[in-house]
């Protein structure tokens, strides 16, 4: 090959090298210019779906709102013709015996301490009377009975005052979440009532002020759901023990707090962790030394007002007690023993403290 083929050839090659240059090059640039505008469609298309999830959450979260209250409506319409009767465990006619006659111990009961008229008593239509719980040696179960008749009702609520010197006691029967509304009333009754400006009823569990139905009263301490940078949290809470009981596990934690600002503060801390915002139930209560207190128990019922109570007992003040419980799918009903291990979950937090 003379000199002139070979540079026509390295010429050529070179042609063809710089045209894959060329083309690669703009492939390049096409990648550079799709990329980007690929990643937002993609980062969009995740925001919708984002978007779409939390709509689904929000809805589903009302339908179990709304499922709920039908749930409470029904048992409490269920409840609304039954007494609850406690008796006096001392008594020895109203322990429990083999084959004992509910109905007809009910209307002893109302004839001797009562004093209704025997033949009023055994007028009354009353279907069904039975204990509650469960059976235990050596303990007297308290009773529902059933009394369909308006009128009746009211007579033996009315009677109740002569119950006042004995351990017998009666009352109608409540859901659980109208006994926790209750006893949440009789607080905030003893405080409204301390005004004698106030016209203060409470009626079952629910608590009228001068004529109107107070709920806004009742509700627990509205919680900061999100920090400001310009306001952050001044408490800490300090972590007590955990119990696993019948597919629950119970944690424990406690703060020192002053205001109820430093209570949102310290719950909101709680709903900031990953652990205590999963969890199932997550249950507050607080006493401060102002004689301020409150407490939710986020639908596990009764646990917030026992921790108020235990407080009280043991004068723990300026402290707020929080405790989460998680359930399995498989979980137990394990009766009183929640509050229990409420209690004792907090216990090595309250002494940290």
């Amino acid at each position: 090959m003379g000199l002139w083929e070979l540079l026509l050839s390295i010429k050529a090659d070179t042609t063809v090298t710089s045209q894959r240059v060329e083309a690669l090059e703009n492939r390049v640039g096409e990648l550079e210019d799709s990329y980007p505008q690929d990643l937002e469609n993609r980062v969009k298309s995740l925001e919708r779906t984002v978007d779409l999830l939390t709509a689904r959450m929000v809805k589903q979260e009302k339908v179990s709102e709304y499922q709920g209250k039908q749930i409470e409506d029904i048992r409490s319409h269920s409840m609304k013709e039954n007494l609850l009767i406690n008796f006096d465990k001392t008594e020895a006619s109203y322990k429990e015996s083999a084959g004992e006659n509910m109905i007809e111990l009910i209307r002893h009961f109302m004839v001797t301490k009562l004093g209704i008229d025997r033949s009023v008593v055994d007028a009354m239509y009353i279907p069904v009377a039975h204990r509650i719980g469960f059976k235990k040696q050596q303990y007297t179960r308290a009773a529902i009975v059933k009394i369909p008749v308006a009128k009746d009702r009211e007579l033996v609520m009315s009677r109740v005052g002569r119950l006042k010197n004995t351990q017998h006691f009666i009352a109608k029967q409540l859901t659980p979440k109208q006994r926790e509304r209750k006893q949440l009333s009789i607080r905030v009754y003893k405080e409204l009532k301390g005004d004698p400006n106030n016209n203060v009823k409470l009626i079952d569990d629910k608590l009228y002020l001068n004529g109107d139905v107070q709920t806004m009263l009742l509700q627990p301490a509205t919680i900061r759901e999100v920090f400001d940078p310009n306001d952050p949290p001044t408490v800490t809470l300090l972590k007590g023990t955990s119990i696993t009981d019948g597919g629950s596990t119970f944690s424990g934690y406690a703060a020192k707090v002053k205001t109820q600002h430093e209570v949102r503060d310290a719950v909101m801390l709680a709903k900031h962790n990953p652990a205590l915002a999963a969890a199932t139930h997550l249950m507050y209560a607080y006493k401060l030394s102002n004689g301020k207190s409150n407490y939710h128990s986020d639908d596990d019922h009764g646990i917030g007002m026992k921790l108020i109570q235990h407080m009280e007992t043991n004068n723990i003040q300026d402290t707020v007690l929080i405790v989460s419980r998680d359930c399995l799918e498989d979980f137990k009903h394990i009766g009183y023993r929640r509050i229990e291990h409420a209690i004792k979950v907090c216990q090595k937090a309250i002494e940290s403290l």
